[in-house]
């Protein structure tokens, strides 16, 4: 990550703002990461039930199967949102994206994102 121009905040000139700018970048960053993780192991226990329960009739199988993936589809792009978007949390549109990623994601990841995205905002603009 390349935070050579991250030497100083909009208003603030100091390191204080500069190191929590950091930390909010790494709390999306581990964020993001985490999301993608726990989607992709979502995604293959669903998978694995779905050979499990031949005894539900195909409509709720398939309807569930969507609901799934569904979920893990978000949690997936959420995770890809949250690494793009780790090196510019500090910017006021992306930061708002995150916010917004955050909470539609949820979980541990979407609260490091929330986290993340907060600290880095606060930083960056106070």
């Amino acid at each position: 990550m390349n935070f050579g121009r991250w030497n100083s905040s909009r208003f603030g000139r100091g390191r204080v703002a500069s190191a929590a700018m950091r930390l909010g970048s790494a709390l999306v960053l581990i964020g993001g990461i985490l999301m993608i993780v726990f989607a992709l192991v979502g995604s293959l226990g669903s998978l694995a039930s779905l050979g499990l329960s031949r005894s539900i009739p195909t409509a709720y199988g398939f309807e569930s199967g969507i609901v799934a993936g569904m979920g893990a589809l978000i949690d997936l792009v959420g995770g890809i949102l949250a690494i793009f978007g780790s090196r510019r949390a500090y910017s006021l549109i992306w930061g708002i994206v995150l916010l917004i990623v955050g909470l539609v994601v949820g979980g541990w990841g979407g609260l490091l994102v929330l986290a993340g995205a907060i600290i880095a905002l606060v930083a960056s603009h106070v």
